[in-house]
């Protein structure tokens, strides 16, 4: 189902309309990506966070 809706503009601002539109547009793709995830994951994505946690180990043994 598609609604259509018109939108006042102005040639010399923002009118509320076209920021109410740019919000619901960002919204929906902010609700898209947290719905579709990251992606394929692998193990060289958290290499970093390995190498960090041995050198906490390695700095708390000594």
């Amino acid at each position: 189902m598609h609604v259509h809706y018109p939108i006042v503009s102005a040639s010399n601002f923002k009118t509320f309309d076209e920021k109410l539109h740019e919000l619901l547009t960002w919204k929906r793709s902010l609700s898209q990506d947290m719905l579709n995830g990251a992606g394929e994951l692998r193990a060289e994505d958290f290499a970093d966070l390995d190498n960090l946690a041995t050198e906490r180990m390695a700095a708390q043994a000594n």
